[in-house]
C-alpha cells in the first residue's frame, strides 16, 4: 500500500517551497536528516493524519510542553549559574502536543542517518527515554560529541565569545556576511519596522550599560528550520573586552500547531516552554519579549561548539549512537517533569513490545514519506 503524497509545486510559498495533500513540503538540497530537520510542520501534519491509525489511543493521550523538533543539534549546553546544563536551544517548535510523538520525531530523525536497528535501536532509544521518564540517573557519562560543549570553563567560553566577535565585527561595525543585511543596506520600510520592534520588544532588554555600535538584519530565506523567520542583530559594546552579539529571533507559530490547537497567546506559550526545559530562571542575556501574536527569542550569538553534520554521524556510528540515546533518556527527563507523567510512564513500561513494534511502524511509514518527497522534488 502507498501511503506517500503527491507533490506540487507550491505558488503561494517559494520555491523551495513544494506543497502535498500534508501541507507544505521544504524541498531543501542535502540529506535526509536535514530534510526532516527543515520539515518539523509537515511531520506534526502527517502525525495529525496518521498518528491515530497506527498508535493506540493510550499512546497519546499523555500531552504537556514538547520541543516539537528534536534533532542532535538542537541542543546545547549553557551556564546556570556555576553550573552546565544541556537544554532546547531555542522554542521555535515548542508547544503542546502528546510527548510519545516528541519521542517519535526524534526517532525518526536518527534513522533517517542509520536505518539498521543494530546501530540505532529503537528499543534502546525508548528504554532511554523510560529512564529518564522516571527519574533514574544517567549513567554512561558525556557522550564523544558533545564533551567539549560540556565541559567547557565559563573562561575559556568568555575568551572565545570574544574572539569569535573579533571575527564577526570591525572598527564598530558588523563585517559584511551572507544572509546579514547590515544597518544602512536595509529597505527604509524595513528600517522602520525594526526601530518599532526596537522600541516596543527590544530597547528594555539591551544590557543599559552596553553602547549600541551597529545594527543588522539576517535571513536564511526559506531554508532551514526556522523557515525564514528574521533575526535582528545588535553589537554592543562597553569597553575593550566587554562586548556582545545579542540577536532577537522571531518565533513563528510553533510546528506542533499542526498537530493541534495552541493556547492564543504566543508569548506565554514560549514562555511557559521556557520555563518547562530550562525550569530556573534565564542565562544572563537571555529572554523572551513579545506579545500575544509576536514573539522574540533573544540570546547572545554564542560559540557554537556543536557542529555536528551527517557526514560526521555516518563516519562515527557508535558516537551517534551515543548522543542519540543521551538525547532520549533527555526528553524523558523534560517530559517527566511535567503533570500525569507517571501515569504515561506506567503505560509504556506495561506496553514495552508493543511500543517498539508500534512506534518502528509508524517512523517507517514516515520516513518512506519523506523519501518519497524527496525522490519526487528531484524529478
Amino acid at each position: 500500500m502507498n501511503f506517500t503524497t503527491a507533490l506540487v509545486a507550491s505558488t503561494a510559498a517559494s520555491a523551495s517551497f513544494c506543497r502535498t495533500a500534508l501541507g507544505e513540503w521544504n524541498a531543501i538540497d542535502g540529506s535526509l536528516m536535514m530534510a526532516l530537520r527543515s520539515n518539523a510542520p509537515h511531520f506534526w501534519t502527517w502525525a495529525a493524519d496518521n498518528a491515530q491509525k497506527y498508535l493506540p489511543p493510550e499512546a497519546l493521550e499523555f500531552s504537556g510542553f514538547v520541543v516539537g523538533d528534536a534533532h542532535h543539534e538542537n541542543f546545547a549546553h549553557y551556564f546556570f549559574g556555576s553550573n552546565r546544563v544541556y537544554v532546547p536551544n531555542d522554542f521555535d517548535d515548542a508547544g503542546v502536543a502528546p510527548f510519545f510523538l516528541d519521542l517519535l520525531k526524534f526517532v525518526g530523525v536518527s534513522h533517517s542517518v542509520f536505518r539498521d536497528e543494530k546501530k540505532i535501536s529503537t528499543e534502546l532509544m525508548i528504554r532511554s527515554y523510560i529512564s529518564g521518564l522516571t527519574g533514574k540517573r544517567w549513567g554512561a557519562g558525556v557522550p564523544e560529541f558533545i564533551a567539549e560543549d560540556a565541559g567547557v570553563s565559563r573562561a575559556k567560553l568568555d575568551q572565545l565569545y570574544l574572539e569569535k566577535i573579533k571575527k564577526k565585527t570591525k572598527a564598530g561595525n558588523f563585517l559584511p556576511d551572507e544572509n546579514l543585511t547590515l544597518w544602512e543596506n536595509i529597505s527604509k520600510a524595513d528600517q522602520k519596522t525594526f526601530s518599532h520592534l526596537e522600541q516596543k520588544f527590544f530597547a528594555d532588554l539591551l544590557p543599559k550599560d552596553y553602547v549600541i555600535r551597529h545594527r543588522a538584519m539576517f535571513s536564511k530565506g526559506d531554508r532551514g528550520g526556522s523557515r525564514g523567520m528574521v533575526r535582528y542583530l545588535y553589537y554592543l559594546k562597553k569597553s575593550g573586552t566587554e562586548k556582545a552579539i545579542l540577536e532577537f529571533k522571531e518565533l513563528g507559530s510553533p510546528a506542533v500547531a499542526n498537530y493541534n490547537k495552541q493556547p492564543e497567546d504566543r508569548l506565554e506559550l514560549a514562555k511557559d516552554g521556557a520555563k518547562t526545559f530550562w525550569h530556573s530562571s534565564l542565562p544572563n542575556m537571555f529572554n523572551i519579549t513579545g506579545d500575544a501574536r509576536k514573539v522574540f527569542w533573544m540570546r547572545p550569538k554564542l560559540p557554537n561548539f556543536i557542529k555536528l553534520s551527517h557526514s560526521d554521524f555516518k563516519e562515527n556510528p557508535q558516537h551517534f549512537a551515543d548522543l542519540t540515546y543521551f538525547i532520549a533518556f533527555r526528553l524523558g527527563v523534560w517530559h517527566g517533569s511535567q503533570l500525569r507523567s507517571q501515569r504515561y510512564a506506567n503505560y509504556l513500561e506495561s506496553n514495552f513490545e508493543a511500543s517498539i513494534l508500534k512506534s518502528t511502524d509508524l517512523i517507517n511509514r514516515y520516513l518512506d514519506e519523506a523519501r518519497a518527497l524527496r525522490k519526487d522534488q528531484k524529478q
